[in-house]
Formats: structure tokens, sequence, C-alpha cells
């Protein structure tokens, strides 16, 4: 599997831009919206869509693109097995879903959860 399924090192308008996350790939791999996105990364809808460049989106798209990486290795790269797992309860996370932990803005929590995983640490 490799990483730059979401990461663009291509110019953006015409300026070098490694590390770009692009969001049209991000939302259609794992079927979200730009919504929701948005809200997991903690701007509005239209900040993502006109602002993607700014250093609070880009840090917050970073992340999330990590974290849903990690989880696509958890699943050795199955995509139904990963968006299976992000809208299952999770009793870590008090039954709820990770999704809803990552759209309410807990994104540590998942994280920590996925750490947990990745590192053979028991549940």
């Amino acid at each position: 599997m490799r990483a730059h399924f979401v990461v663009v090192d291509e110019p953006c308008d015409g300026k070098p831009d490694p590390g770009r996350v692009d969001v049209q790939t991000l939302t259609k791999t794992y079927g979200l919206s730009t919504f929701l996105v948005a809200k997991m990364i903690g701007v509005a809808p239209a900040t993502l869509r006109q602002n993607s460049t700014s250093p609070k989106v880009r840090h917050g798209l970073q992340r999330l693109a990590s974290l849903l990486l990690n989880v696509r290795r958890m699943f050795d790269g199955d995509m139904d097995a990963v968006k299976a797992w992000l809208n299952a309860p999770h009793p870590d996370l008090g039954r709820t879903t990770p999704m809803m932990y990552l759209v309410e803005g807990h994104v540590e929590q998942v994280e920590s959860l996925v750490d947990a995983y990745l590192s053979g640490q028991p549940d």
C-alpha cells in the first residue's frame, strides 16, 4: 500500500506544494462528504473548499489523512474492513463509532486507539 493515494506532491496554483492533501481523493477513497471532512478537521465546509492551503486546514487534512492511512494499515488495505470499522460501535469509545468521534472533533481518541492496535498493545 502506498501513502500517496491522498497526498499530492505536485504544484498547486503553479507553486510547489509537497505534502498537500487532495480533498477530492480523500473523500472519494473513504466515501466521505466534504462536509464531514470539514467537521473532522474543525473548519467550515466553505473554508475547506475555498482555503484548503491555510495552515489550519492543511494541518487538519494531513492529520486526518495520516490517521485514515493507519486505519488502512490495520486492515492491510481492505477498504471494506476500514469503512466497517469506522462505522461500527467500539467498546473503547463508549460504544460510539470511530466516525462519530472524528466528526465530533475527538481525533486524539481515535488516533490513540489506532496507535495502540498498530503497536500491538492489548485492548
